[in-house]
């Protein structure tokens, strides 16, 4: 779904997790994650009974400024829909750990 460059900064420059322009609402905010000159933040957001995610990057430094692609795009962007899902992971630890996790219980 498309939203509008200027609702899109509101959900970036929203720290409160409130609701704000009476249909949004700001549910998870990512880390930043750098990759080289640019870094990457997912937000998910609420609108309308559903959720949608915000993949969003900038470029810049804390020492100067930093350049976001929504507020520098000028344009609409277009965000997918998601849903929460639980995802269940196997690891693998050493034997050694496993069996003196054993012998202490």
């Amino acid at each position: 779904m498309k939203f509008k460059q200027t609702d899109l900064i509101a959900i970036i420059d929203d720290t409160s997790g409130t609701t704000f322009n009476g249909m949004f609402k700001v549910i998870k905010r990512g880390p930043w994650i750098c990759d080289g000159k640019y870094e990457f933040q997912d937000i998910i957001f609420a609108f309308k009974d559903k959720t949608y995610i915000l993949e969003h990057s900038r470029t810049g430094s804390p020492y100067t400024e930093f350049l976001y692609d929504v507020i520098e795009g000028y344009h609409d962007f277009e965000c997918v829909e998601v849903k929460k899902v639980e995802i269940i992971t196997h690891k693998w630890i050493p034997v050694d750990i496993d069996s003196n996790i054993q012998e202490n219980s």
